[in-house]
């Protein structure tokens, strides 16, 4: 008796749980929060916004150069990603010279950089997170992989390499007569 209760536990456990459901489709777009919502601000929450407000707007707000494009990220490569990894070179070889490679992750560069003035303000919007440069050694095999996998994903921003990536996201040799790594 106790063997067929646990058996049809498990027949109605194993049957009964599944989902006959299929997402078909997952429609999302960006929502700005911005003082266009808040009609009537609470004078408490602005009175302690604003105590802080004065100081990070001076520390963000320096001029630090000034950009003659608009630079967004994109793939297979971009202006920013190009910069940005370019950037993250420059910075490693202080620490080892002997760095001959930077990747930065598409998905980490946030917002664009505008043609203009750049202040501190506008590379945290770039870079909103604590990003820690990593130095590592590879081997060719590994150097080659990561190639691979950048060449699915059909780009990342990388610096000190050039890579061709097919329509059908495979790395290909730039030397003639070398086929596909």
């Amino acid at each position: 008796m106790l063997i067929a209760c646990v058996g049809l536990l498990a027949i109605m456990l194993f049957t009964s749980c599944k989902s006959h459901y299929q997402v078909v489709n997952i429609v999302g777009s960006k929502q700005f929060i911005d003082k266009r919502f808040d009609k009537s601000p609470d004078a408490n929450t602005t009175a302690i916004v604003d105590r802080y407000k004065y100081k990070v707007d001076s520390l963000m707000s320096p001029v630090i150069g000034y950009n003659d494009v608009n630079m967004k990220s994109g793939r297979p490569e971009s202006l920013l990603s190009d910069c940005a990894s370019d950037i993250l070179l420059n910075g490693a070889r202080k620490y080892d010279p002997s760095v001959s490679v930077a990747v930065t992750n598409v998905g980490g560069l946030r917002s664009p950089l505008y043609k203009g003035t750049l202040t501190i303000r506008s590379i945290f919007e770039v870079f909103p997170f604590q990003n820690t440069l990593c130095l590592m050694t590879l081997n060719g095999k590994d150097l080659r992989q990561l190639m691979r996998e950048i060449a699915i994903r059909f780009g990342e921003g990388i610096s000190g390499i050039n890579i061709v990536i097919t329509p059908d996201s495979q790395l290909k040799c730039k030397n003639k007569g070398c086929g596909y790594l």
